[in-house]
Order: structure tokens, then sequence, then C-alpha cells
């Protein structure tokens, strides 16, 4: 009995002694070992999504059915919708200072939602490709015959620049992606100060502090302190219809075959996610979460 008592003895030093020593090789390594918890996914039986927009404390979404939806980020099954209007696709959804939702579509003009409809807005029937706001609570749309500014409660021509696709602005200054490339207008003279090296059609643009940043088929275009960088786009004919970044400098891209993604300081886009898939719109709320809006069923 006492030699059974000893071999555990024996036995449980060595496994104290063998732990220690396991738990002091792993301590300079502590700083190294961490777990980086998976994403979460919310999948939300939205199909066709050509915008999302962050308004209040709901998220807003249009699509190519002429509707509007809208849920809570934190609660995405409280999805419901709020308005709709057959044959106008909804590529422009913008909320004014007074809470008024206001909807553009390349098919008609500008509307209002209200009571789970959408009123026209004779007054501003252009068909555009992109409506935004001005820092003085203006609509902007971006359009086949050219860019428009709301003055009063109609439009005006700002420039007649033909095929522009998208606008951002920053700085007092709008940018705008045509047929023909990028260009930088003054708001206040509307003459233009820049336009881009590259010409070919872009779809897309944005500005994130110093950098501008557009996509054409097959790359991205970058733009910082007056340098133009273009970066391929793979596979052949993949065009981005949007860029988000997010707090680290990332910059996502939703193209017609996929999400990319360009790290800060890389110079080459990696496909993660729906590789093959179109993905019209992009949306990164106020914590941080990216919403990726599919355009396909």
């Amino acid at each position: 009995m006492s030699g059974i008592v000893r071999i555990r003895k024996v036995l449980y030093f060595c496994i104290v002694k063998t732990l220690s020593l396991f738990s002091m090789l792993l301590l300079p390594l502590a700083p190294l070992l961490h777990c980086r918890p998976s994403p979460v996914y919310h999948r939300i039986p939205i199909p066709f999504v050509y915008t999302i927009t962050e308004h209040g404390d709901s998220l807003y979404v249009s699509t190519s059915t002429g509707e509007v939806f809208r849920f809570h980020p934190d609660h995405p099954d409280s999805v419901v919708r709020i308005a709709k209007r057959a044959a106008y696709p909804i590529r422009g959804l913008a909320f004014k200072q007074d809470g008024t939702l206001y909807t553009s579509s390349y098919t008609g003009g500008v509307c209002t939602a209200m009571n789970g409809t959408l009123i026209d807005r004779p007054k501003m029937w252009r068909t555009s490709w992109t409506l935004e706001l001005d820092p003085f609570d203006n609509i902007w749309l971006a359009g086949r015959q050219g860019v428009f500014r709301q003055t009063g409660d109609t439009l005006t021509e700002f420039s007649n620049l033909r095929e522009a696709y998208d606008i951002r602005f920053f700085s007092g200054r709008i940018a705008v992606a045509h047929r023909k490339g990028i260009t930088i207008y003054d708001t206040l003279t509307e003459k233009a100060v820049w336009s881009s090296e590259h010409r070919s059609v872009f779809w897309c643009v944005a500005v994130f502090d110093s950098l501008l940043t557009g996509g054409c088929m097959d790359s991205i275009l970058l733009v910082r302190q007056g340098k133009e960088y273009l970066l391929p786009l793979t596979p052949p004919y993949n065009t981005p219809w949007a860029i988000v970044r997010n707090r680290r400098g990332t910059l996502f891209l939703g193209t017609q075959f996929g999400l990319y993604r360009l790290k800060a300081g890389e110079t080459k886009l990696r496909c993660i996610a729906f590789k093959g898939k179109c993905i019209k719109s992009l949306h990164i709320d106020r914590n941080g979460r990216l919403w990726v809006g599919t355009y396909f069923n």
C-alpha cells in the first residue's frame, strides 16, 4: 500500500512540475496568443439592393423593384417595408434635416416617402444615377444630362457634363464620376479645378480625408496629394460599384464579381466574399459593422 502511495506522490509531483514548466514556456508568448472572434453574419432577405443609408437608429435599403425597407442594425429581423412604387428602381436615398426621405431613379425624378408610397416632386423631375445632399441640405443629382442642384423647390443645372454617375462632397468641392473620368468642381464658382489623367468610364467615386478613390472597369483609382495610382481589379471586366473605408483605413469595394478588400499600405485587391456575385452597395454603420447590398436573388 505504501508503494502505491509513493508512486502516486511521485506521479503527482511530476505532473505539477511539468505543468509549471509548460506555463513558464507559454508566459513569454502570452502577448501573441489571443482569440479572434469569428465575424457575425446576418442575412436579410431583400434581393437586388441598390442603396443603403443610415438615419436615426435604423438602416434604410432601396431596391431595383422600387421598394424601401427599414430595420434596426442590432435587430436585423425587424425589417419592414415603408414605401413602394412600381417601375421605379431607386438609386438614390437621402434624409433631409427635417427627417423627410427623398428618393431618385434613372427612370423617374425625385420623390418623397409618405404613407407607404412615394410621391412625385414635379419640379424635380430629373432622371439620375445618384442623389446626394450638400452641407446646406440641398439635393444634388448626377445623371445622363449632367449634374443638377436644388434651388428653392426646383432643380437647376450645375454642369452639363454628360453621363455623370456618382458625386461626393468635400471641402466646398464636388467630385463627379462620369464617362470620361473624374472631375472636381468648386461649388461656388462652378469651375472645374481638377480632372483625372486616367480617361475611362468611372461608375463610383468616394472621398476619405485626403484620399480620393474611384472605380472603373478592371481597376480602382487612388488619388493622394495630386498623384494617381491605378490598381488592377480581377477578373476581367470586373467593375466597382461602391467604395467604403473603415476606421483602420481598409477599403472595401462592392464590385460586379464580389466583395473586395484593400488594406492600408497594400496594393493588391483581394476578393473576401461573394465571389462571382454582384454587389451594388456598401455601408459601414456607426458601430463599424459592414453591410453589403447584394444585387442578386
